[in-house]
């Protein structure tokens, strides 16, 4: 069988390939070697940046209907009330974006609402078809799978942190394993808490997170076991005394649903390009689950890539060869953030440990972590790099704003297939692919230059 994409992993990121494929006129095949959808909630958290390509997608109403916003987070950095409630719902610092929250969304019921979408397109995940080896050449890739053979124009490898896509090119993950254990659990509780807040402890204990989920009254622990080598069993009893000891909080769970564990690593791979295939999501880079960036980026990662391979097909590749120079970047910084953090926030040496809860009680006391978990989390002050042949400006490889114009979003004004030209309020005239800044500025709305009109071939 030959097919424009073939994409490894039917996880969010390759949904989200695999239905911009459809949308941009491709031709795509994603399979996968489970024989089904796995259960359970797995990650949690759904991003503002990434609302906003699942708009774009179409299925940002969908998805927004199955989750619930956090209002809030309260943070008690000595484990110790009061704790600190940093608003997140919209009195918040969000700025211009449409989707000013986390959303708490179980990845379970994320997967099925992308799966809907393929499917009302035209496409379809093929299970038990994992991909056995590949090799390549300059026009093609030859996958052997489980069910046969294909060849394929582009591969595009979403199939996780052990990934046999990765693996097949050779290609290295510098991965570092911190020795750590979370453990993770879904449960019912009885203490009266918010259902739409959730709660940060950190002992030197280890530390705690209690996250809404969409059920009322059912929340996800996230804990650190910092002495433990062997994931214990996880019950009912189990958190209720962990939490207990920690906080002094009496949780009263009960009715525990989905259960895991994680033994910390973090990294990135060599690279995220060799040829026709592309490396996206936890097979490109790992990180832990504090701030939940996990899914968002690589749903960020397809919905950045398709539309390079695009315009490829349409001959204009140089946008195409910008992908591992953009994801690369970013991943560096994600998961150089999230470990700084993660460190930080399970610190068990006395004095080091008083003096970051400290400096964190008068932070966010005084609002100036406050946009980190707003605009900064919610991945919406991204920079990358500017497109290829473009001068860098202030606009370019930035998020294109999204207020409010003459009742209108800015964002309803962009074609999500093909390049926009977008007269900022600010004055410039920029090209938007998607919602971001590709051109940073030039002089005229009716004219591109040269050297940009090569590029966007299919504008």
């Amino acid at each position: 069988m030959q097919t424009d994409v073939l994409i490894v992993g039917a996880g969010p990121t390759g949904l989200t390939a695999a239905i911009e494929c459809l949308r941009q006129g491709l031709s795509v095949r994603v399979v996968d070697r489970r024989e089904q959808r796995a259960e359970g909630s797995k990650a949690l958290v759904v991003h503002a940046r990434t609302m906003e390509a699942f708009r774009a997608m179409g299925v940002a109403e969908e998805i927004r209907s199955i989750g619930i916003p956090f209002a809030a987070l309260n943070v008690f950095p000595d484990a110790r009330p009061p704790g600190i409630r940093v608003p997140l719902g919209h009195e918040a610092d969000w700025g211009d974006t449409e989707f000013p929250y986390w959303l708490s969304a179980p990845q379970v019921e994320v997967e099925e609402c992308l799966e809907r979408r393929l499917g009302s397109l035209g496409g379809k995940v093929e299970w038990g078809q994992g991909l056995l080896d590949m090799n390549q050449n300059g026009s093609e890739v030859h996958a052997q799978l489980a069910g046969g053979e294909c060849d394929a124009r582009w591969l595009v490898g979403c199939d996780g942190g052990r990934s046999t896509v990765r693996e097949s090119l050779g290609i290295q993950m510098q991965r570092r394993d911190d020795g750590q254990l979370f453990v993770l659990a879904d449960v019912l509780t009885r203490d009266g808490f918010p259902d739409d807040e959730g709660r940060v402890y950190r002992s030197r204990k280890g530390l705690t997170l209690i996250v809404p989920m969409p059920e009322p009254g059912r929340f996800r622990l996230i804990a650190h076991l910092p002495r433990l080598i062997e994931p214990p069993s996880i019950d009912a009893s189990f958190v209720d005394q962990l939490v207990l000891d920690r906080t002094g909080v009496a949780l009263g769970a009960h009715s525990v649903g989905w259960t895991s564990h994680v033994f910390l690593s973090h990294g990135q791979s060599q690279k995220m390009r060799s040829g026709r295939a592309f490396l996206a999501g936890d097979a490109a880079h790992l990180h832990s689950p504090v701030g939940g960036q996990g899914l968002n980026a690589g749903v960020l990662d397809a919905h950045g890539l398709i539309w390079k391979i695009a315009a490829a097909e349409r001959g204009a590749p140089g946008w195409l060869e910008s992908y591992e120079a953009e994801r690369s970047l970013l991943a560096g910084r994600l998961v150089r953030a999230v470990t700084l953090a993660t460190r930080v926030m399970t610190l068990q040496h006395l004095v080091p440990w008083a003096l970051t809860a400290g400096v964190a009680r008068v932070a966010l006391s005084t609002g100036v972590l406050k946009r980190q978990l707003t605009r900064r989390m919610g991945m919406l002050e991204q920079e990358l790099p500017p497109g290829p042949g473009v001068d860098k400006t202030p606009w370019a490889g930035r998020r294109l704003p999204n207020p409010f114009v003459d009742g209108e979003r800015m964002h309803d004004g962009v074609d999500a297939l093909r390049p926009s030209i977008v007269e900022l309020p600010e004055g410039d005239v920029v090209v938007v692919r998607h919602d971001r800044v590709v051109v940073g500025r030039y002089p005229s709305a009716t004219a591109i230059p040269p050297r940009i009109r090569s590029l966007l071939v299919d504008s």
